[in-house]
């Protein structure tokens, strides 16, 4: 006997987008991606805290959750159009839309993907405006979204972890984010492995997929899922880059989409987010970006992070499903 607490959370009703998440192109200050820097939502308090102490192994994982059917993605070798993806099964279900309020009451719309039962990565402009600027709140997301939230449901941000790459600096290098969220919806979904591979050479040679939610030009948009796959033009230690053909690829709200990577066995594995673009035009062609995941990124979210949003001290029992 006993009360049942107060409820979760409201139900959330994801508002329309207004602004256009997705950063063209600048020259912005190389950096690195700093340390990793945590935001509670509940409290508005920031926490710095120290890098993981190398030397690191040159590449590392963690494996995924798989739920529902398994879908073959195609393999191609170059990153070409778009194509749509029906997110009820797994993989797509892993992957989300994501809102987000900004200061100044704006709305982001930004996508990102389930690495964890509780947590997704996404790009780091997608929860902070970068360079100094504020952390965005009402950070909410919605797996396998279509148009509404009724096959998993939805998910509020109770923390997250940037890096002062770009909260500080504002630097591409440091432009991904770990949410942590109030429900393990993740058992629902499936999720992703994560993991990092130091080796340029292997960024150069390997086939990687993306999925997100554009906001604009594309038919469905922002309610369908869609899905792309390629290689890489350019590897940088902290970002990489692929042309594609112009006004074909990047779009808004494409952004923080998990960046991954498809194994032997068929396993995939989280190793980016989708990040930045530029080369908007009919003429020239097009280029995005993506935030590699480090040696440290992966320490911190691997054996800091995630751990710390599961309380071993008292069950925890959340329904999965109710009829």
């Amino acid at each position: 006997p006993g009360p049942e607490g107060s409820l979760r959370s409201p139900e959330v009703t994801p508002p329309a987008f207004g602004l256009d998440p997705t950063p063209v192109y600048s020259d912005r200050p190389s950096t690195g991606p700093g340390s990793p820097v945590v935001y509670d939502l509940a409290t508005g308090i920031e926490t710095v805290q120290p890098l993981p102490v190398g030397p690191f192994a040159p590449y590392g994982f963690v494996a995924g959750r798989v739920v529902g059917d398994v879908v073959q993605e195609s393999i191609s070798r170059s990153f070409n159009q778009l194509t749509t993806r029906s997110p009820g099964s797994y993989p797509w279900s892993s992957h989300g839309r994501m809102w987000a309020s900004t200061s100044t009451g704006g709305t982001l719309l930004c996508s990102g993907t389930m690495i964890d039962a509780k947590h997704y990565i996404t790009a780091g402009h997608c929860v902070h405006e970068g360079s100094g600027g504020n952390w965005y709140t009402g950070i909410s997301i919605s797996p396998g979204w279509d148009g509404d939230d009724d096959d998993f449901g939805s998910a509020n941000a109770t923390a997250v972890v940037g890096w002062t790459g770009w909260t500080v600096s504002g630097s591409w290098d440091g432009d991904q984010a770990v949410v942590r969220l109030d429900r393990p919806v993740g058992f629902l979904t499936g999720w992703l492995g994560y993991g990092y591979n130091s080796s340029n050479s292997w960024w150069s040679s390997s086939t990687f997929h993306t999925t997100g939610y554009p906001g604009s030009s594309w038919s469905g948009a922002p309610d369908q899922q869609y899905y792309g796959y390629g290689s890489w033009d350019q590897v940088a230690t902290d970002t990489v880059e692929a042309d594609c053909p112009p006004w074909t690829f990047w779009f808004g709200g494409m952004s923080g989409g998990g960046v991954y990577y498809k194994d032997t066995a068929g396993d995939r594995f989280v190793y980016a987010n989708n990040s930045y673009g530029w080369g908007k035009s009919s003429n020239i062609t097009s280029r995005f970006g993506v935030c590699r995941m480090t040696s440290a990124k992966f320490d911190h979210y691997a054996n800091t992070f995630i751990p710390g949003g599961y309380i071993s001290s008292q069950q925890d029992l959340i329904p999965m499903d109710v009829n």
